[in-house]
């Protein structure tokens, strides 16, 4: 069933307050899929989200940070896992416009079969956004000779007193990893699957605070294992689950969900 879904959140994180977010899409197989996170940040607030794309044929998750405050912190991850026919967009923006605000950026995207992956992302620094420590990073998986992925990463610095940087890569399963399972009885689609399994579930991980204050934790709504153990193609018989408002783990088919902590 073709169908249109378009949410979007827009969140003022208070002054030293904390915001955690998860969501996931997993939406029917027709579906155009639209979804827009904006927050704004406050004096020394952290923010924590992760997205997950498993559904929609086509499908467009945007995310804008505007880090308001002084020494904001933010960790934004997502991944997405495509065959068929699928086109999975991430569009991503940070606007530091105070000083010490640190930002970490994850994403990690799996395609198969003919689907294509997509992300955009910026971090721009303004001039008064000095001690500016941001750091963003796009990797692919390519499973198959039709699979494509467009990486398009960007710095806009206008500071001089910054540590920023940026990355994206794309490659195939590692042939001797997955020579090694297979040696060991594994069939090829699970070998293929438990190095897929590895590879994506570091966006579930937080990332340490550059201050040594410990870990950002990454709120656990979504059970990561349930989605990615042997990917989108078997996730019909395998089940997906979310955490339900008591926090018990339960099935769902399609829809989008999201899990906010303010």
């Amino acid at each position: 069933v073709a169908y249109q879904p378009n949410d979007a959140l827009d969140v003022t994180v208070a002054d030293n307050a904390t915001f955690r977010h998860a969501r996931l899409n997993a939406e029917g197989r027709e579906a155009v899929a639209l979804s827009t996170l904006s927050v704004k940040l406050g004096a020394a607030s952290a923010v924590e989200t992760v997205n997950v794309v498993v559904g929609g044929v086509l499908s467009r998750h945007q995310v804008y940070l505007n880090f308001a405050g002084a020494d904001g912190r933010a960790v934004v991850n997502g991944a997405a896992m495509l065959n068929g026919r699928q086109l999975a967009d991430t569009t991503f923006l940070a606007d530091h416009a105070a000083t010490g605000g640190v930002s970490r950026e994850l994403f990690k995207t799996v395609v198969d079969d003919a689907a294509t992956g997509v992300f955009q992302g910026k971090i721009i620094v303004q001039q008064a956004a000095q001690q500016t420590d941001g750091k963003m990073m796009s990797a692919c998986l390519i499973l198959s000779d039709e699979g494509q992925m467009m990486n398009k990463p960007e710095l806009e610095i206008f500071a001089d007193d910054v540590a920023c940087g940026h990355g994206a890569t794309c490659g195939a399963p590692d042939e001797e990893l997955l020579f090694y399972l297979r040696a060991r009885g594994l069939p090829k689609a699970e070998a293929e699957s438990l190095l897929v399994h590895a590879d994506v579930a570091e966006v579930r991980e937080g990332d340490p605070a550059p201050d040594g204050s410990g870990p950002l934790t990454l709120a656990r709504g979504i059970e990561m294992g349930h989605i990615f153990m042997l990917g989108r193609k078997y996730a019909e018989s395998l089940g997906l689950k979310v955490l339900d408002q008591n926090g018990k783990l339960v099935t769902v088919t399609m829809g989008s969900y999201g899990v906010g902590v303010t």
